[in-house]
């Protein structure tokens, strides 16, 4: 296999262990860290309202935090472990959440994506709600790889459905075939990137070129410069070694399944 492709692969199956709270129950579980939360509130929720007799926590939007702070489900999950978790953990203690659910508190739509709330009867509709987001998300990252969307706003109906399916499922091959028969990675305009700071609690955009004005590759470390951290990371993983690395070959190998880069300063 490609070693590229075998990374890729591998990041793609990465996870992280997370315990939830609700009351004096737990759930504790292994998330795969290139999914979005959402994903698996269905079944977080049908699990605390089996054990608590609570049925509102299926039929109203619920919200993982993190001590205060409620986590913006829209990016991926390992990107929130980096920023929430990855300074403080000890050895291979899980990640400790704390599930709320908005029929018993305010939910937080100043600071994350609302759901909608479901009709009487029924049950939380999350999914269509990520489906957007994702496509949102893929339509950004392609206007700066592309300099336009149309990649993704010309799928047809068949290969949106065959991708969300692959998302949902976590299907590795079904998601790559359907990324290639539809977007061409190898000749791109520019690199999307987003760098959140830790201690700022900001994030900033990039439109990174894969070559300088010298038609020269773009290196890591060059474009981090204005980041004054003591820690630099991608995917969890303490990016010191990739600093001399080409941009292009850092965003092709650790991207999210967004087409983004993301890269958590501390």
């Amino acid at each position: 296999m490609d070693p590229l492709l075998a990374l890729r692969e591998l990041l793609w199956e990465a996870a992280v262990n997370v315990r939830i709270k609700y009351g004096r129950h737990e759930y504790l579980a292994r998330f795969h860290r290139s999914a979005y939360l959402p994903l698996y509130y269905t079944e977080i929720a049908l699990f605390f309202s089996v054990l608590s007799l609570s049925p509102q926590l299926e039929s109203s939007p619920i919200w993982l935090q993190d001590g205060d702070t409620p986590l913006k489900w829209n990016l991926p999950i390992g990107v929130l472990y980096d920023l929430h978790w990855l300074h403080r953990r000890n050895g291979i203690e899980p990640w400790t959440l704390t599930l709320c659910v908005s029929g018993e508190g305010q939910y937080p739509r100043d600071t994350i994506i609302p759901f909608p709330s479901p009709v009487m009867g029924e049950v939380v509709n999350y999914r269509d709600t990520v489906f957007q987001v994702i496509i949102n998300l893929l339509k950004q990252s392609c206007y700066v790889l592309r300099g336009n969307s149309r990649a993704i706003l010309s799928m047809s109906e068949h290969d949106t459905k065959a991708l969300w399916k692959a998302i949902q499922t976590h299907d590795y091959d079904m998601y790559l075939t359907t990324m290639r028969e539809n977007f061409d990675i190898e000749t791109v305009r520019r690199l999307p990137v987003k760098v959140f700071s830790v201690p700022l609690r900001s994030y900033t955009q990039l439109s990174l070129s894969p070559k300088t004005e010298n038609d020269e590759p773009t290196i890591l470390g060059d474009t981090l410069q204005e980041f004054n951290s003591d820690k630099l990371y991608i995917q969890g993983i303490a990016i010191d070694d990739m600093l001399s690395m080409e941009v292009l070959q850092v965003w092709r190998q650790f991207r999210h399944l967004d087409n983004f880069l993301y890269i958590v300063a501390f």
